[in-house]
């Protein structure tokens, strides 16, 4: 098998002689696995493909167009139904797709109409056995994530979650692939004094596309996140076949930080979860009070109806 995943995650790009097959890559076997459904080549997909005399380049075609000439062939999972393959390329496109990551600012509405109502939902208190690794208290609309039926919901935690699922699809509307996502989770969490998260990336999720929004109304002294990227490639395969993601909840494997923010109200970040090599950290909170927290995700119903997920 030709190994050609982390020259690809790496790069956004990588190049395959006429020799080599596709089909007998280690990046077609990451495909067929992460979305439970094996690639193909198309005239739309998210995996732009340029041919030349001895091969074939593949670039990431969700976040931003690196090839930016008229294309007929795309590599994708045959299900998805696509908007298009348009990408109008801009900053924000380009970081999400080298770093993994871009922070941006809440608008205003969102503010008054869902960060603000953050403190008022009906959190429940995290089991003190799971220890300072957890958030103090969480709220998940449902006992899984992509469970679209959510009876019990109040109206008001739901208006909550149609702001921010508004603000994250204006955000990614540039993309005709990203705007393209079809299903659309959430939960909330608070945190208080000496909680914290480990390095994580939840590839597990199949998300394409995380959002992560604050109300630092209710603490004297907010934390901080950290992004960066690390060795991902025999940790992420092996939870890849035995679905046992356990390491990817705690990583340390060759970890490089890019940057770190001080989380605030005004304050949110986007983060690319279709590349396995990026992750974020949550630093300990301290002082005294509660942060709030949202954690926002879109992906392809045609994957996520395939899998158990643990939420």
């Amino acid at each position: 098998m030709k190994k050609i995943a982390e020259e690809f995650f790496s790069h956004q790009k990588v190049w395959l002689s006429n020799e080599d097959s596709f089909e007998q890559t280690d990046l077609y076997l990451y495909l067929k696995l992460m979305y439970g459904e094996a690639p193909v080549f198309l005239d739309s997909g998210f995996i732009k493909v340029k041919k030349d005399n001895k091969g074939m380049t593949l670039f990431e075609h969700i976040y931003y167009d690196h090839c930016p000439e008229e294309n007929e062939l795309y590599i994708t999972i045959p299900s998805l139904n696509l908007l298009g393959t348009k990408i109008e390329n801009s900053s924000l496109g380009e970081k999400l797709s080298k770093k993994g990551y871009i922070s941006v600012s809440p608008s205003e509405e969102l503010k008054s109409k869902a960060l603000s109502f953050f403190n008022k939902l009906p959190f429940n208190p995290t089991n003190i056995k799971e220890g300072r690794c957890e958030p103090f208290a969480t709220l998940k609309l449902s006992e899984s994530i992509w469970k679209e039926d959510r009876p019990s919901t109040s109206k008001e935690t739901l208006q909550v979650k149609d702001q921010i699922q508004s603000f994250l699809e204006k955000k990614i509307s540039y993309s005709q692939v990203l705007a393209s996502l079809n299903i659309f989770d959430l939960n909330f969490l608070e945190w208080q004094e000496s909680r914290f998260m480990k390095a994580h990336n939840g590839v597990d999720y199949k998300s394409f596309i995380n959002l992560i929004t604050y109300n630092t109304d209710h603490c004297n002294s907010p934390r901080s996140i950290s992004v960066g990227a690390y060795h991902w490639y025999d940790e992420t395969f092996n939870g890849l076949f035995t679905n046992n993601w356990e390491a990817l909840m705690n990583i340390e494997d060759k970890k490089r930080e890019m940057d770190s923010f001080k989380v605030d109200t005004n304050f949110a970040l986007l983060i690319n979860v279709f590349n396995p090599r990026f992750y974020h950290q949550v630093g300990e909170m301290q002082g005294d009070g509660s942060l709030y927290v949202c954690t926002a995700n879109k992906s392809f119903k045609e994957i996520t109806n395939r899998f158990e997920f643990n939420w």
